[in-house]
């Protein structure tokens, strides 16, 4: 062992010549450059920061670390600090992350810090000003977008999320912070899932011109139709169940018949 072997490895950055044998958390590969990490946390700092204390880390540094953990398909808070931990410390400086006292090393915040700013926080803000930078940044949305609907664990609000099929990346995002019971019923937490969606799709920033929108049996109502095609010039595709038993058999009356219902071939058997 090298004498100075502890302070190599515990350097912000490993030197050239040891670089090699990092693996494990050698960081992760983010959904963005760090050229545009920059951006991102200049836009963020347009979010109202509600807390009255324990500022050590700035708003924007923390909600960059929220926003590329969801960006790299986190749907919980422990797997958006998982995917923050892999970061670099190069990664950490460019969002923002700060230094302990006596530490060369950028940390990440904890658990309880992220929970206690998403208690409070303004999420259609952050909604608003994430949405308007992912349109900045990939000029206009699309051709072929997914919307659904996650749920943030520990009833800290709900997610709608417009998505790039093919890039698998978001392009624009709702949120709605509303609180439901524990005991909430099914009905209820569709009424704030197709309002957080249908707010998403009539905002100013999505641009649905000449896109088709796909999405689950939860969508398949005549005022998202109607936005999406009159209002957007858009197209939709959305699933149908026997929930809606009208518009369900009606349209299993007009494919009766076509090749996409058409009877399964059966294999043939030796006799």
């Amino acid at each position: 062992m090298r004498e100075d072997a502890r302070q190599r490895l515990c350097a912000p950055e490993l030197a050239p010549e040891h670089a090699a044998g990092e693996t494990a958390g050698k960081g992760a590969p983010l959904p963005v450059t760090l050229k545009t990490l920059r951006p991102l946390a200049a836009a963020l700092r347009a979010v109202p920061d509600p807390r009255s204390r324990n500022r050590f880390h700035p708003l924007a540094a923390m909600l960059c670390c929220l926003c590329v953990g969801l960006l790299c398909g986190a749907s919980n808070l422990n797997a958006i600090l998982r995917a923050a931990a892999k970061l670099t410390q190069a990664q950490r400086r460019q969002l923002g992350l700060r230094r302990r006292t006596g530490s060369r090393l950028y940390t990440i915040p904890t658990y309880e810090t992220f929970r206690t700013l998403l208690h409070d926080l303004d999420l259609d803000a952050l909604g608003r000003v994430l949405s308007a930078w992912l349109g900045e940044h990939r000029g206009s949305l699309p051709a072929h977008l997914a919307i659904d609907a996650k749920t943030i664990r520990q009833n800290l609000g709900l997610v709608v999320t417009l998505c790039d099929i093919e890039q698998k990346v978001p392009v624009a995002i709702a949120a709605n912070p509303q609180q439901l019971p524990p005991d909430a019923t099914p009905d209820q937490k569709r009424t704030g899932e197709t309002t957080t969606a249908r707010q998403l799709l009539r905002s100013d920033e999505v641009n649905l011109l000449n896109c088709t929108v796909s999405g689950d049996a939860l969508y398949a109502n005549d005022e998202n139709a109607r936005l999406i095609i009159q209002e957007k010039g858009g197209d939709y595709l959305f699933s149908l169940k026997d929930n809606q038993p009208g518009v369900f058999a009606y349209a299993q009356s007009q494919l009766k018949g076509t090749p996409f219902l058409s009877a399964p071939r059966r294999a043939a058997t030796a006799k």
